[in-house]
């Protein structure tokens, strides 16, 4: 056998069927087994066929999962690439570190579209968490987390450790062009323009009878949390101007609204003594839940009975839920013939449920000042998120409509008590919890202990070796 092997050509000594065993005891028959100890015989070979098979689908399968990890670490490479920092306000000191996930402006959150300028991101570190997360002066950006699948247990906990804030702040001291669609929000007749936000057309060559125009804020507001029960104070000022361009004649007026958003944006604006505000003018009863501050230039009295009779001037400051006849009102001097500015602030006191406005007005040449409050619990009419801003509208008569200025801010403070978990939901976190360390772990384990696995022969015998990867 020897002397065989040394005289056969080492190129086809893989061919079992001419290697020296064969030459010597004859073709291997089925059944028969021959120990001689030495080479590979068909008995062995279907033996290494069925190993081979497991050490291609090994092999293959081992490709897929470095692929996978490959396409994983490309993802953190992009996390990191989009992670940002935040500075608020005027106090410049770092608040939080956040990444982007996502600036599409059909992306929901908590069910309601982004916008346009607004961006949805991760908070990672809050340096800060009880600070505002906006700053007064830039876009509002929603910092709810929206991690990727893997992440999910992990965000869990992120929720439990850090508090979330909605606080919202800006002041636009004079509003303008720059913030058409930066800041502000338009529909219907409203526009920007240099004189401030308009929210009725003015010009030549078009009927300004019967428009309405709308404008909100581009972000919502956080106004109250289902789980806490917890509601925002709020405050805003604004300068306005109502002016009829020296006519007696004018109709009809102007209101701050806080509104459903899951309304339409431009249908559910209703020209004429609705002054924009989305109403059955029939019923004079809301379409969509709103909540609004009317300033109303036109007194509707009998038969129509939407307004109150027995005030002197007509002009008139009204609180509105859901109806444009108005909880309370008091009488508003603002000389619209002339045009005189006015200033507005309103209030909400989350603690006594107080919604108060103050307001300016003229007589002669003095400037006068007014208030009128609700008490109203807006958890009982509106949703946790909302939209806000201006609405106004004409009816048979023409009147211009513009805010110059406007300012805003509000406090959201959820309930620091401590609240007891249900059972179930301590559960559900642990075997969150469990499952991704676990899942970890099992990555891990896969990169140490999925190797390749090679054929070798030592000592005449066949022997399988197992190569760890590096790591």
């Amino acid at each position: 056998m020897e002397k065989i092997e040394r005289e056969t050509p080492k190129s086809s000594s893989t061919n079992l069927k001419e290697d020296a065993l064969c030459k010597v005891l004859g073709p291997e028959k089925n059944g028969r087994l021959r120990t001689f100890g030495k080479g590979v015989t068909l008995t062995k070979l279907s033996v290494l066929s069925q190993m081979s098979g497991h050490i291609a689908q090994l092999h293959e399968e081992n490709v897929q999962f470095m692929s996978q990890m490959a396409h994983m670490q490309d993802t953190i490479d992009e996390l990191k690439k989009n992670q940002v920092s935040s500075k608020c306000g005027n106090d410049r000191r770092l608040m939080f570190k956040m990444r982007q996930l996502s600036s599409d402006p059909n992306e929901l959150v908590h069910h309601i579209p982004l916008r346009p300028n607004a961006m949805r991101v991760w908070v990672d570190v809050p340096k800060k968490p009880k600070a505002f997360l906006w700053p007064a002066d830039k876009v509002l950006m929603d910092f709810t987390p929206r991690p990727q699948p893997w992440l999910s247990s992990l965000s869990l906990f992120f929720c439990f450790l850090f508090p979330q804030t909605h606080s919202l702040s800006f002041n636009l001291a004079k509003i303008g062009p720059q913030h058409q669609n930066v800041n502000i929000t338009t529909f219907g007749d409203a526009k920007i323009s240099s004189q401030g936000l308009q929210l009725t057309p003015i010009g030549e060559n078009i009927d300004l009878k019967y428009r309405a125009g709308k404008a909100q804020w581009v972000t919502f507001l956080h106004l109250w949390d289902n789980s806490t029960g917890s509601l925002t104070d709020f405050d805003t000022h604004f300068v306005f101007a109502i002016d009829s361009g020296g006519s007696s004649s004018f109709t009809d007026g102007l209101t701050f609204f806080l509104a459903d958003p899951k309304g339409s944006e431009s249908s559910d604006i209703t020209p004429g003594l609705a002054m924009g505000l989305p109403v059955n003018r029939d019923t004079y009863m809301g379409t969509s839940s709103f909540v609004a501050v009317e300033f109303d230039t036109l007194r509707n009295g009998p038969p129509l009975a939407v307004d109150p009779y027995n005030i002197s001037p007509g002009t008139h400051v009204g609180i509105d839920v859901n109806s444009i006849i108005s909880n309370v009102t008091a009488p508003l001097y603002c000389k619209v013939p002339g045009g005189i500015e006015n200033e507005a602030w309103i209030r909400y006191d989350s603690s006594s449920h107080d919604l108060s406005v103050v307001f300016t007005g003229s007589t002669n040449t003095t400037r006068v000042k007014d208030t009128i409050h609700l008490i109203v619990d807006l958890r009982d009419y509106l949703p946790e998120w909302v939209t806000f801003g201006f609405l106004a509208g004409t009816g048979g008569e023409f009147e211009k409509h513009t805010v110059i200025s406007w300012e805003f801010s509000s406090s959201f403070q959820v309930d620091p008590r401590p609240k007891k978990l249900p059972f179930g939901a301590l559960v559900g976190i642990v075997v969150g919890s469990v499952v991704l360390v676990g899942g970890f772990g099992l990555v891990g384990f896969g990169l140490v202990g999925f190797g390749l696995w090679k054929r070798s022969r030592e000592n005449g015998k066949g022997i399988l070796q197992l190569k760890m990867p590096q790591i």
